[in-house]
């Protein structure tokens, strides 16, 4: 699972959503929210295996600590689920495949239910993911985003403060595909990105007036402090992480700008700033 899978939208939700941890000693629960994923196509079964197999793995994992589990529930039926990766097994394997350090965590996959995707669903499920992690004692929490889910990205970082720092090569179904890194410093916030998102500058009045500008150049240490990059630019990007920048924002034209006729910028493009 990736945060590349993740479903973000703006619809509005029910209000009678309860949101909770998967229970490491209750089987049950490890199915059915496993057994949720799988139907829903979002976790899929290995061949070598099986369902009940899976979950007893899964609980061996949760019981260790390597993983815990929030969901959103609408009366007794869940609609989503969201995985958070604390540690290693005790074997040494990397939990779910992620590489952590000691200190972080990671949010490994978010599935909502199409019927009740909304912002506010997602943004609980992100804010019990911090919560885990925190009670697990970490300082920190990555995740991993494909370079196109541009939802996604704006989500992370313009609703839940987190920054992108760096890029990888992910195989996915025998292709190669770039996946962006984001990590929320939860000790620190002003370390990795800004904890609350409201306190980030006007950045599209910035492009407004001007004072932040699409950056088509190679990026070195003499560039502007303050720039935008669009999101399916890799090496731009990977130029720019060199240089000591990070991603803080997405903008998007029709959300950003929806009142005016000519728009300043014509597609998705990510604020960079200068550490």
């Amino acid at each position: 699972m990736t945060e590349g899978r993740d479903f973000v939208s703006d619809s509005e939700v029910k209000k009678d959503v309860t949101f909770g941890h998967v229970d490491p000693e209750n089987r049950k629960e490890i199915s059915d929210y496993y057994g949720f994923e799988v139907v829903n196509k979002f976790s899929k079964v290995a061949e070598e295996t099986t369902f009940d197999k899976m979950i007893d793995y899964r609980q061996e994992q949760m019981r260790q600590g390597c993983l815990r589990v929030a969901t959103a529930r609408e009366g007794k039926d869940l609609i989503a689920t969201s995985v958070v990766v604390l540690k290693d097994m005790a074997d040494g394997r990397h939990t779910l495949g992620k590489e952590i350090e000691s200190n972080e965590a990671f949010a490994a996959g978010t599935f909502i239910l199409p019927s009740k995707r909304g912002s506010e669903v997602a943004k609980r499920l992100a804010t019990e993911q911090e919560k885990i992690t925190e009670e697990a004692g970490k300082k920190s929490i990555l995740t991993e985003i494909d370079y196109n889910n541009s939802p996604s990205m704006r989500f992370r970082m313009n609703k839940m403060g987190y920054c992108l720092y760096g890029t990888k090569i992910q195989d996915k179904d025998g292709q190669e595909l770039y996946v962006y890194r984001y990590k929320k410093n939860l000790e620190n916030p002003e370390d990795v990105g800004p904890r609350d998102p409201a306190n980030q500058p006007p950045w599209v009045e910035k492009i407004k007036v001007g004072e932040l500008k699409i950056h088509d150049s190679e990026v070195n240490p003499d560039s502007p402090p303050e720039i935008l990059i669009s999101p399916d630019n890799i090496k731009q990007i990977q130029a720019a992480l060199a240089n000591n920048y990070k991603g803080v924002s997405l903008i998007n034209p029709e959300l950003d700008f929806p009142d005016e006729k000519a728009k300043p910028i014509d597609k998705n493009y990510i604020v960079f700033i200068k550490d």
